[in-house]
């Protein structure tokens, strides 16, 4: 037994031996026991290929013999002043060598991002100041930013998350700048920029509690809005920030006249023939889903959840402001302070939400929009319309009027928006009980005067309108004539008529074009045959007042006939007369504009005088049809008249012929 014990535990150790290494001996290698790791390469080396050298292989450098490569390395020094020498010097490279920011752009971009989580603020700006001298002016065809997008967006959301508050409020800054240079950073990622918003404005995500829609959790949220302690002016800079990237990222692409479309039900692939200019309601129609076609429905459904979690803040924050700006404002603040601009920035962000509920309330997704749009109002009707108009017994300064006035129009197009909406749910759920109906038509019935009121003097106020007021105002004016009530739809009217005719002075010409143009479409739209809306100009107290408005633009249009063919505002201004005078002809039995039809006449005459051959061929040929075009329309031409047209008719060497044409088609 000892024996074949010892034996067994040789042969178990032999397996573990190590080999005696003897002088001069080499070591015997197993190859199933070694890998051998030895490998060859080959590399291409081009020397002359640096696209940062000329051709005279000098590579490119600054005004102070600085290359590339070392103005990026001091970008990663630890020093604030070399960084901020290289910022300059980088730029001046650029500034001599524009192609070096095309053809190195990768290397500029990951030195440029690191510094958006600098800490020093000097630094910051520095950059800030560097990406809008140099980045921000470039044309975007020349640059692809596509593949960078990615690595901006993770730097600007470290600085929006950072834990300093300087690097956080510098952060929105350098977004603006890039939502200049790139609008497609917007749209490509939504999902990780706008929580990034509600995360500095200290919201938390939630859905609007439609069980209770008056208080829609005030209190909690304006805790919220006092726990972000944000410096006034840092906070309206954030909802500055947070309404440029909403509108850039909402980007309505339609026209003008985009109020019109919810009074226009039709089938989108109806082809209407009923007039060429009506054509435009298709096409109005048709893109008021634009951002449909822009965002994906989970992208929608996104910012629908990110902006009702949004709108508490809103309103805590603005019964915060409210008070003390609207009831105690100091007059000796000759500027807008910024308590001001905050909630003006508060009513730009709702008329954003109040137009993206508009454009999507008709999609098969989003039937629940307008619903609870509604039910936003009423915290809206409760805490806003309370102070309107703003600053209506008090004087303030004239820096302070225009901002106060664009206040005013807002709060015009988001109560027409509630009164369309209304109407539309009122009309699916029928009717109410006559209590209920007696205190809802007592609360319109003051809101009406009160917008018609305001409404009303801004338009007779030729010193406060402008053209962009204008414009921003049309929405409420028509929303205020589909109100149902006709003394305020006639008066409204009225108060057009005179606006389109008497503003005098140059500068008021485009309004008056505008205005006539505004016109113009109200007409339009009523001969639509899907036109859905209460307001008709053929109701009996404001056809009246339409046609006296008819003999007044008659004699203004044809007051001053010569007009160059460079389409100038009075040759524009008087293709819209035309128009609308056509459009009554077309509309009012004869008996009824017999005044409008003998000034016509009068006016015709005159102008196709044998002896105003001269005249009449100063007119541009477009406004020579459009004239002529009126005559098949008046019941009849007089015998002068008729004399005229034929004489004008023969003279096919004088006139177009398209226009000969039609004059000898009228005999």
């Amino acid at each position: 037994m000892p024996k074949s014990s010892s034996k067994k535990k040789k042969e178990k150790n032999a397996d573990f031996q190590k080999t005696k290494l003897k002088v001069g001996k080499k070591k015997v290698v197993d190859p199933s026991q070694e890998t051998d790791t030895s490998f060859k390469s080959k590399s291409i080396v081009i020397p002359t290929q640096s696209i940062l050298k000329q051709e005279n292989n000098v590579e490119l450098k600054n005004s102070k013999n600085i290359s590339l490569s070392t103005l990026l390395a001091q970008l990663n020094h630890h020093n604030t002043g070399v960084k901020k020498d290289a910022l300059s010097g980088l730029g001046d490279l650029i500034g001599l060598h524009p192609q070096i920011l095309v053809s190195q752009l990768s290397l500029i971009m990951d030195g440029l991002c690191k510094l958006y989580l600098d800490e020093d603020a000097s630094v910051r700006k520095k950059l800030l100041q560097f990406l809008t001298s140099y980045l921000v002016p470039i044309d975007k065809k020349m640059i692809d930013w596509s593949p960078f997008l990615h690595t901006i967006v993770i730097y600007l959301g470290s600085a929006m998350t950072h834990i300093f508050e300087d690097i956080r409020q510098d952060s929105i800054k350098f977004l603006n700048c890039w939502l200049q240079i790139e609008p497609l950073l917007a749209i490509k990622f939504m999902d990780q920029i706008l929580p990034n918003y509600l995360n500095l404005l200290k919201i938390q995500n939630q859905n609007l509690d439609s069980a209770n829609p008056s208080g829609l959790g005030l209190k909690g949220n304006l805790n919220q809005s006092k726990q972000s302690m944000w410096s006034p002016t840092t906070r309206v800079e954030i909802l500055n920030s947070l309404h440029q990237y909403l509108k850039q990222l909402t980007k309505f692409d339609l026209p003008s006249n985009w109020y019109f479309s919810n009074w226009v039900q039709s089938d989108l692939s109806l082809v209407l023939d009923e007039c060429s200019e009506i054509n435009n309601y298709n096409y109005l129609l048709s893109n008021s889903s634009s951002i449909h076609n822009r965002l994906s429905t989970n992208q929608l459904n996104q910012l629908i959840q990110q902006l009702n979690s949004l709108f508490p803040f809103l309103m805590s924050t603005w019964v915060e402001l409210a008070s003390t700006q609207f009831q105690h404002y100091n007059l000796s603040n000759r500027s807008i302070p910024v308590q001001l601009e905050t909630l003006s920035t508060i009513l730009q962000l709702l008329i954003l939400e109040a137009r993206l509920t508009n454009s999507l309330s008709n999609q098969p997704n989003f039937t629940k929009i307008k619903k609870e749009w509604l039910i936003k109002f009423q915290s809206i009707e409760k805490s806003v319309l309370i102070y309107f108009p703003f600053f209506n017994e008090i004087e303030v300064p004239n820096m302070v009027k225009g901002l106060v006035v664009n206040m005013n129009v807002m709060i015009c197009e988001l109560v027409g928006m509630f009164w369309l909406y209304r109407m539309d749910d009122e009309s699916k759920k029928g009717s109410k009980s006559e209590d209920e109906d007696d205190e809802d038509e007592e609360e319109d019935k003051t809101e009406l005067n009160l917008i018609y009121q305001f409404i009303s003097e801004l338009i007779n106020n030729e010193s406060q309108i402008n053209l962009e007021l204008f414009k921003m105002i049309q929405p409420g004016i028509w929303w205020l004539m589909n109100s149902n009530n006709l003394e305020i739809s006639s008066d409204l009217l009225k108060d057009l008529f005179k606006f389109s005719l008497n503003m005098g002075g140059a500068s008021s010409q485009l309004i008056k074009l505008n205005c006539l143009s505004f016109i113009w479409r109200i007409l339009q739209i009523q001969s639509h045959s899907h036109y859905t809306g209460t307001f008709m100009v053929n109701s009996t107290s404001i056809k009246s007042d339409f046609f006296k408005f008819l003999l007044d633009l008659i004699d203004f249009a044809f007051e001053k006939v010569q007009f160059d063919n460079k389409g100038n505002n009075k040759s524009e201004y008087f293709k819209l007369s035309i128009k609308i005078i056509n459009w009554s002809l077309l509309n009012y039995p004869s008996e009824e504009l017999n005044e409008v039809i003998q000034k016509l006449t009068s006016k015709l005459e005159y102008l196709l005088q044998t002896d105003n051959s001269a005249l009449f061929q100063q007119i541009p040929l477009d406004i020579q049809l459009l004239l002529v075009q009126l005559l098949p329309n008046l019941p009849n031409l007089s015998d002068t008249l008729n004399y005229q047209l034929k004489h004008w008719s023969q003279q096919n060497k004088i006139l177009d012929s398209t226009i000969c044409n039609r004059l000898s088609q009228l005999h």
